[in-house]
């Protein structure tokens, strides 16, 4: 692989990385942007729950609190057929 990376764009796609790739390499992958989207996952996505094995992690803690509240459930009546 050392042999091409000077032909190479320094670029990769996520969808070829091996299983013992770091978070570092999805980041290049991503290039300049990993951090915005990061941000982004953090706000629509805390908790990760919208996850591949290459997704991108959201920024900061987890806030599953923050969207469910103490004594605020909420019951899901389902109907049967």
């Amino acid at each position: 692989m050392e042999q091409i990376r000077p032909f190479s764009t320094g670029g990769n796609y996520v969808n070829f990385q091996l299983a013992e790739d770091d978070v570092n390499r999805t980041a290049d992958a991503y290039r300049g942007t990993y951090e915005r989207l990061r941000q982004i996952k953090a706000r629509y996505d805390p908790d990760n729950l919208l996850r591949v094995n290459r997704s991108i992690r959201p920024s900061g803690p987890s806030t599953l609190q923050r969207h469910a509240p103490a004594g605020s459930h909420r019951t899901v009546r389902t109907s049967r057929h």
